[in-house]
């Protein structure tokens, strides 16, 4: 389900002004933008699954674009000034077992979100814009295409979208091991 872009943008800006609760905020738009793009992702992957079946399941292709697209018009709205992940403290080995091995409980914080997002994101905003706007443009197309019904039609556009996908993932998103 997609979560409403715009509650958490308004949310998070009043969240600002107070530094305990803009934590709280921040953390909460990363939160539902990676349930987003992972309501996404499952959509491309039922996609690319009913096409390698012997018989798609026009009607899941279709529901699957129809998520696709929905979604990317929102694209945007899921990354507002101030949003970006908390940096990475860089920490050595031996660190990490110093603090696996202690009862302290201020050790670095495990319960933030895990976000892939580069921040490029924030400081090439034009080109992210320009990203989204193909993205658009792509689950668009999928989902008008889905509606005819042409499997062939529909397997290529598939590819473009994953092209799409990928192009912008390659700038804007760190590699996930």
């Amino acid at each position: 389900m997609l979560r409403s872009s715009w509650v958490y943008a308004t949310a998070f800006f009043v969240a600002c002004s107070q530094p305990s609760l803009a934590q709280d905020a921040r953390d909460q738009v990363i939160e539902n933008r990676i349930a987003n793009f992972r309501d996404m992702g499952s959509a491309y992957k039922n996609i690319g699954d009913e096409l390698k079946s012997g018989h798609p399941n026009r009607a899941k292709i279709q529901s699957s674009a129809k998520t696709i697209a929905d979604y990317s018009t929102h694209l945007l709205s899921w990354f507002p000034p101030g949003s970006e992940p908390p940096p990475e403290i860089s920490r050595s080995w031996i660190d990490k077992v110093s603090d696996w091995l202690s009862s302290d409980d201020s050790a670095v914080p495990t319960d933030q979100p895990k976000s892939h997002a580069k921040p490029e994101i924030w400081k090439q905003r034009a080109k992210f814009k320009n990203d989204a706007r193909s993205l658009q443009l792509a689950a668009a197309g999928m989902k008008t295409i889905s509606l005819a019904g042409d499997v062939a039609a529909i397997a290529a556009q598939f590819r473009t979208l994953g092209v799409t996908c990928k192009s912008c993932h390659d700038v804007f998103r760190k590699e996930v091991h």
